[in-house]
Parts: C-alpha cells; structure tokens; sequence
C-alpha cells in the first residue's frame, strides 16, 4: 500500500502554528479588559501630571515615553503624554537659561505633527517660537514666527509672532520690516499693555533710525498707558535714557539713570549709560566726577567703544583751556592714533571731531591751523555717522564763515575764492538762520561773489549774486546786492548794463544805493564811448552823498571821464582827490595817471615832481621823454638833453627818438637865435 506524502499537511500546521498567536494578539480586547487600561492609563496620565506640577520634569518624563513604549493608549492619552513630555522638557531646558532648548523644540514639534485642533496648533507653534527666542536662535525663532503667520494668520499667537519678528528684525538692523511687523501688532491689539508694547518699540526704531524726537513722543506715550511697562525690558529703558540724554533733560536723565543703574547694572547696555551720566556730569561743570567716571570707564573696558569714547572724552577734559601747541601735541598724537586704529567707526569721527576743536583753539597761533581744522571738520561732516557728521557740518560751518570773513577783509582774493571752492561741504548752515547770523552768511556770500567778480570769474559771481538776490527781494539788503551785480555788469563790459541799472533805479526810487548806481551807469557809459552823456550822468551825484567805500570809485569815475573828454585840469583834481582816498596805498600806475593828466595840462613842475618819484620798472622810454620835457620846461636842461640825447641813440625808442630829436634841433635853434 502506497504511504501518503504529509508534507504539505505539515507545513499548515507549522503555518498555523506561527499565525495563530498573532491574531490572537491583535485581535480586540475583551470590553472589560479595555476599559481596565484605560481606567489605567488615566489614572497613570493623572498622576505623571501629579509629578510636573510637584516640579520633577524628568521624572515625568521618563514615565510618560515608559507609557507610551507600551503601546496600550488611545489618540487622546498620545497626545496628552506628548504634551507632557514637551512640558517637562520646556521646565528643564528653563533650569539651564534655555541653553540646551532642542530636546524641548523637538518634543514640541513631535507632538504638532498629531492631530492637533487649528487653536492648539497655534499655541503649540508659539510655544516653539519663544523656546528659539530664548534659546538666542534668531534664525530659528524667525523661520518659526513665519511658519505660524501662514499657517494660523488669525490666531492670537499671530500677533505675538509679529512682536517676535519686529524685535528681531531690530536687533538685525532690518528697520522697515520692523516697523511694518509692528504697525500689524498694534492694528490687532486692544489692551493698553499691548499698545504699549507696540508703541515703546516703535520708539526703538524711530530712534534707530535718526528721529529722537518721534521716538520720544512714542516713549511718552507707551509710559502714560502703562507706568513701568519701559522699565521691563534692557533694550526699551536703556533706549529711553537716551533718549532723555539727546533731549537735554538732565533731572529726569538721572533718575532714570539710577533706575537702570538698579536693574541692569550687569547689562551690556549699562557701559553706555555709565558713559552718557559722565557726559552730563561734564556739561553740569562737576569736572572731577566726569573724569573719574571717565577713566574707570576707560580702565575697565580700553578696547570698547564706550572705552575708547571715554579715554577720549577725559583727554578733552584734561584739556580744557589749554591753548598752546606744545601742550596739545601729545593729546593731538593720542586722537590720531585712534582715528588710524579704528577707521571707518564712529571713534575714528569722533577723534577727528576732537582733533578739528583743537586745531580751532590754536587758530591765530599755528600757521594754517584754520585748514587742518576745516579739513577734519569736512572729512566727518560727510560721514556715515549722522550725530557726528551734524556737529562737524555745525561747528565746520561756523569756523568757515569766520575763517573766510577774515580772509575777505584782508582782500585775498584767491585764498578766499580757494576756501569757498575747497571745502564746498561746509558752506550750507546746519539750520535755518535768523538775526546776526543770516546777516553775517549773506555778507559772506556778497564778499565772495565781490572776490569772483574782481577775478573775472563772472559767471559763478552771477550764479552767487542771482540767488543771493531772490533770497534777499523782501529786505532792504537786496538793494546791496544789486549794487554788487551793478559793478559786475561793469566789470564784465556789459553793453546793456547802463539801462539796466536805469530801469531798476525807476522801479526803486528810494534805495539808498542810488548815487552808487549812478557812478557805476557813468563807468558803464563811458565804457561804450559816450563819456559827454557819463559827464551828465555823474553830475548827478554829490560827494557827500556816497558811501565811503564808494568814493575812491566817485574820483576814479571823474578823472576818467575828464581825461576822455581832454580836460586835463579836472581830470587831475579828480585823480588828486582819488589818490587822497588811498591813504598810504597807492598804485603806481594811479600815479602815473596823475602825472600825465598834469603834463597834459601843461603843470610841468608837478608833473615832473610825480614822474621822478615812480619805480624803476615804470622808467620806460615814454617816461624818459615826458620827463625830459618836464625837466626841459623847468628850466633843467642838463638832465633833459642828457635824457634827450639817450633817447635818440635808443634802437628802441621808435617815435619818442625822433621827438627827442626834433626837440634837441629845437633847443639848437633857439640856442642859435640867442647868439646871433
């Protein structure tokens, strides 16, 4: 009989065998079974909960994953211990200054990947936003502020994450982001406290960005919604204080000082303040305090801004009133080598700030001590640091004018129009002017358009003298201007100068500049060859009605004309009475003038007189005949045939040879009639 093969029988039941204790385990508990270990696991949720609350994190911890590792829990009591454990890892992490946050990050994220509701996801995202924020993870908490505004944009936390962005965003520099992040905060807030928030730190930002003045209207108004809410945070007090410091509130200053002082102390941020409270001890002249406060500062921190701020601000005031060049030598050394250590910072504009001030001390004493000042002053005032870069353009700007009204009175000329050009970025004033000072900038502009125009620099004159006038159309000081653009238009040989002047004198009858006009309308006629109707015109003009410094130009003017229209006499009254207006200053070609206007009209003696007396470069062969002829007509004919006689043997002497000639031959005759 044929045995059967069992193999096939045996390998099911060797199948049967493996599958049937795995079914049975996944197959459901019994009713009662299950709700025993959910009463369970309840009961064992509970009291882990008992342990957070109790403060063990870690022993809470470690029993919620025993918990979970077995496997017998529901949805719920999943995410209920995953929410424990994210507690318990956020309790340990803040035991440590949230140094090693990512345990806590992580369980916070393993449990936002369950099922959780759109409410709790927010919280949940929040939650790992502030652990980034305070774990010092900007990068984190910005990825994470983003990633909650698009997944829960209308969500309570949303609003929070826009604080958390701005204030980010403010510690990166990034301004109008913050700002926007913080208008969206304030636009959802509703609570004082919350629109304090948004306002104090909308104060921060204005006052990042340049603007004390809008920074501390924020700052009131953040401190009148909620008294103290400032003083909570480092950044938002110390921000305040100097705020008070750069508004010149002293009194307030130091109690908010001191109140810094009491909270942050061991701050960063209080360097600063400890510096800014010396500063004020300095300007309230309790000196030794400023500079004790001055040198711990120093000592304490010398590689620092504020310690290098501080050393040079004691070296200032160690110095004050000191104002000779050997004494200063040293301190000048100091802030230069600060300036070359520290380039491109505010401590190299600061130490050039410094170094300008001192220059300015020893101007008058040290020669170009004006220029080394007004070069440090230009070098910051174009600078990236606007506090600096204003005083420089401040106290530039003054040490110019003064510099430059200076050289204008000596009658520099090219020095002045040198100035003007080379330190261009000192010209405009800081601020609007008002009295004396817009006084003294318009007397500069005149001066300097009065130096262009003498150097023939005409048009730039113009460009000067055109805006100066506009500017000035409202006052009487227009009318000077005028004048100064009448001379200009004389100046430049204007053709239609003359009726220009005419049609202004029309429209202003009363200007006291009027006999001025008209001496420069006679210049500007005699200019176009009519010097009968600038006889006319100058006739107008009685001496004592003309401004002093206009009365050399009056005698000018009228010898001028006398000598176009020949007569001679007038014409050397005129230059007598011009040369008189000259004190000890005369040209020599005004003498000249003079003396021919006198042998013109036939005043030999004198004439001769004024000749003898010009320099030896003057001594040409025109001369050499004109004052023979003098020495001739007053009876000195030695010395004028000698002269005579070189003139004829002078290759050079062109016509006057043949006059000398023609008046040795004359001489002869005569001399031949009287011995015959």
């Amino acid at each position: 009989m044929r045995v059967p093969d069992l193999s096939p029988l045996l390998l099911s039941i060797a199948l049967l065998a493996a599958w049937l204790p795995a079914t049975l385990a996944m197959a459901p508990m019994p009713a009662a079974a299950a709700e025993k270990v959910a009463d369970s696991n309840t009961t064992s949720i509970n009291g882990i909960r008992s342990l957070l609350h109790n403060g063990k994190p870690e022993v809470a911890r470690i029993k919620a994953y025993n918990l979970l590792k077995t496997g017998h829990v529901d949805d719920r009591e999943r995410r209920s211990l995953l929410r424990i454990i994210a507690v318990a890892e956020e309790m340990q992490t803040s035991l440590h200054e949230y140094s090693d946050a990512d345990q806590a990050i992580a369980a916070w994220q393993n449990l936002l990947k369950e099922f959780v509701s759109p409410d709790d996801a927010a919280g949940i995202r929040w939650k790992i936003c502030w652990l980034y924020w305070k774990k010092g993870d900007r990068e984190g908490a910005s990825r994470a502020a983003e990633e909650l505004l698009k997944e829960n944009p209308s969500s309570d936390q949303a609003r929070e994450a826009h604080m958390l962005l701005a204030r980010i965003n403010i510690g990166n520099g990034k301004l109008h982001a913050a700002r926007k992040n913080l208008m969206k905060y304030m636009l959802d807030s509703s609570s004082d406290s919350d629109q304090a928030q948004g306002l104090a730190w909308m104060g921060v930002v204005d006052f990042m960005e340049q603007r004390p003045d809008t920074a501390m209207q924020n700052m009131i108004k953040a401190i009148n919604l909620a008294p103290g809410f400032v003083s909570s945070d480092v950044t938002l007090l110390s921000t305040y204080v100097q705020l008070l410091y750069a508004n010149h509130n002293p009194d307030v200053f130091q109690r908010q000082a001191d109140r810094f002082f009491s909270l942050y102390l061991d701050q960063p941020q209080a360097m600063l303040i400890r510096l800014l409270h010396a500063n004020v001890l300095a300007e309230q002249g309790r000196t030794k305090e400023a500079q004790q406060s001055y040198e711990r500062l120093s000592e304490v921190a010398p590689e620092t801004s504020v310690g290098m701020k501080a050393f040079m601000r004691k070296l200032m005031l160690q110095n004050t009133g000191v104002n000779d060049l050997q004494s200063l030598k040293p301190v000048l050394a100091s802030l230069q080598k600060l300036a070359v250590e520290n380039q491109i910072s505010d401590i190299e504009d600061e130490a050039m700030l410094d170094q300008a001030r001192l220059w300015t001390r020893l101007a008058g004493q040290v020669d170009k001590a004006e220029e080394k000042a007004l070069d440090l002053y230009t070098q910051v005032s174009v600078g990236t640091f606007a506090e600096y870069a204003a005083l420089a353009r401040k106290e530039g700007y003054g040490l110019f004018v003064r510099h430059l009204d200076a050289t204008l009175q000596k009658q520099a000329w090219l020095e002045s129009i040198v100035l003007w050009r080379r330190y261009a970025q000192l010209r405009e004033p800081p601020q609007a002017l008002q009295g004396n000072e817009l006084k003294a900038q318009r007397n500069m502009l005149l001066g300097v358009a009065g130096a262009m125009r003498r150097l023939m620099d005409f048009d730039a004159a113009e460009e000067i003298l055109a805006a100066l006038y506009k500017d000035t159309s409202s006052s009487v000081e227009s009318d000077r201007v005028m004048l100064e653009r009448a001379e200009l238009w004389q100046d430049r040989h204007d053709p239609d100068g003359y009726a220009r002047i005419m049609r202004w004198l029309d429209t202003h009858n009363f200007t006291l500049y009027r006999p001025e006009m008209l001496i420069i309308a006679a210049g500007i006629q005699l200019q176009n060859g009519q010097p009968s109707q600038a006889s006319q015109t100058i006739r107008q003009v009685a001496e004592q009605d003309i401004a002093p410094e206009m009365r050399t130009a009056y005698w000018r003017t009228r010898a001028e004309i006398a000598e176009a229209l020949g007569q001679w006499h007038p014409a050397a009254a005129a230059w007598a009475s011009h040369i008189a207006l000259l004190g000890g200053k005369v040209p020599a070609d005004t003498l000249l003038r003079r003396a021919d206007s006198l042998y013109m009209a036939g005043e030999f003696a004198e004439a001769g007189s004024i000749y003898s007396n010009l320099p030896g470069e003057m001594h040409d062969n025109r001369w050499q005949f004109r004052m023979a002829v003098c020495e001739v007509r007053t009876g000195q004919w030695t010395q004028a045939e000698e002269r005579l006689t070189g003139l004829t043997q002078n290759p050079d002497a062109a016509e006057y040879a043949t006059r000398a000639r023609l008046l040795l031959a004359d001489r002869e005759a005569i001399n031949l009639m009287e011995k015959y």
